[in-house]
Order: C-alpha cells, then structure tokens, then sequence
C-alpha cells in the first residue's frame, strides 16, 4: 500500500501527528505551506478570522500527487471549529479519485466534526475510511502516540497491501 501523509501544521503539534502517522505506515509525507505569514499573536489573530471566512489562501507548490497513491491521509489543525485556509486550498487544487483517503485533526477543544464534514464537502462528498481527533497532542505526547499507533493498525486494515 502505497500511502501519502499530508497536513498543514502553524505550531507544530499537526506536524508531529502527521511524522508519527508516516512512520507507522512508512508512508512520504509532506507538509503545505502557507505564503501567507500567520507568525506570532497577529499570525493567530489573522489566522482565526480566515478560518471562519472559510478563505483560500497561496500555497507553495508540494512535490506529492495524491493520485498516485493508494491512501492519502490529510490532517490540520481546527482553527474556531474550522480546517486551516492552507488545507481547504489543497484540497480543492488536488485530485483524490484514484485514492482512499482518511482525516485528523489537531485541536485545543472537542468542536471538531464540522472540520470532517467541509473536508468530505471539498472533496465532492468522499468519504473517509476512517478520522482520528487529537487534543492538546504535545502537551499528552505518549497518550497522542499511543492513539496514532492504534489508528495506523486501523488504516492498514482498510487498505490492502
């Protein structure tokens, strides 16, 4: 199974997930990078209003085509109940068709299925094999392991080698 991770992570707790899950399905991973500068309490600020705008935003050009694997799994951060601008840009610029795909986020609070929902909604209504929701992950890092562990079990059931 050949298996892409590809999250946007602002402070890094998305980015830790998204490494673990890779690791645990030998999967390449890549991150999406925002041109728009989201550094600092401006940053966060900024941040939130285009999250709730539900805005696209310029994103560097990533070097992974989803469509050339059997599993891709996209994580982001839940900004005010919301995916990142960054991870609604990708979603809509890529072509997931030929792929399985499943869902995580990262969070600080338990509203959360609403990001689910507008990542199945861009992605024309396919559905995931499978979602994973993680709270406050760096500061529960061997919980946050564990539960990644136990869900990359999940996925590789879902997908045959």
């Amino acid at each position: 199974m050949r298996s892409l991770v590809v999250y946007y992570s602002r402070t890094g707790n998305t980015r830790f997930v998204a490494e673990n899950i890779a690791d645990f399905l030998d999967a390449d991973v890549e991150g999406v990078i925002d041109k728009s500068d989201r550094s600092g309490p401006i940053g966060w600020i900024k941040s939130g209003f285009h999250a709730t705008l539900e805005v696209d935003t310029e994103i560097e050009k990533l070097e992974y085509s989803p469509s050339n694997y059997d599993l891709v799994i996209l994580g982001s951060p839940v900004w005010n109940k919301r995916i990142t601008p960054a991870m609604r840009t990708y979603l809509k610029k890529s072509n997931f068709s030929n792929s399985e795909i499943a869902f995580f986020n990262t969070n600080n609070s338990d509203k959360t299925q609403n990001t689910f929902d507008t990542m199945k909604n861009l992605l024309g209504g396919k559905e995931p094999i499978s979602t994973l929701v993680l709270s406050k992950v760096l500061e529960n890092k061997k919980e946050s392991e564990e539960r990644i562990e136990e869900w990359c079990g999940e996925l590789k059931s879902w997908v045959p080698e």
